[in-house]
């Protein structure tokens, strides 16, 4: 089978989403097909690259700036700032559940790549869909020479 089209999962802030456009213009200056499924709010950004961006999670509405950050480290509530974060992912994966699901079905890619912080996506793509997954972590693509 001949890989054509591929579609990138991937969720976080604009800086985690970065290695993955780029991964995404590699590939489509390959010859490949993109859609890169994320937030809205990377829409301007992913377009500027000339990849299809596709809706997939919710936009963040967890403050996680710095002045958030600076209040649980200042006051030492670490708890209560792992508590929000995973509130959040909580929330994100009720409401991405179907949609990833909706996605994978009527827009089929022949390789799905992602990130590890959704195993349960990965099963489901993999075992359910059939669908041929490469997990991608941080540390791999820091890894690479440059």
């Amino acid at each position: 089978m001949k890989l054509q089209n591929i579609s990138i999962f991937c969720n976080g802030s604009r800086g985690d989403i970065q290695p993955y456009v780029a991964v995404g213009v590699a590939l489509k200056k390959s010859g490949y097909t993109i859609r890169l499924l994320t937030a809205s709010m990377h829409k301007p950004f992913v377009e500027s690259f000339g990849l299809q961006q596709v809706d997939i999670f919710a936009d963040d509405k967890t403050d996680f700036s710095p002045s958030a950050h600076t209040d649980f480290i200042s006051s030492g509530k670490f708890i209560p700032f792992i508590e929000m974060v995973c509130d959040q992912f909580r929330l994100d994966a009720a409401a991405d559940d179907p949609v990833f699901v909706r996605e994978m079905t009527n827009n089929r890619p022949d390789l799905l790549i992602m990130h590890a912080w959704h195993p349960y996506l990965q099963l489901y793509a993999r075992e359910v869909l059939h669908i041929p997954v490469l997990e991608i972590r941080y540390n791999d693509l820091a890894s690479f020479d440059r």
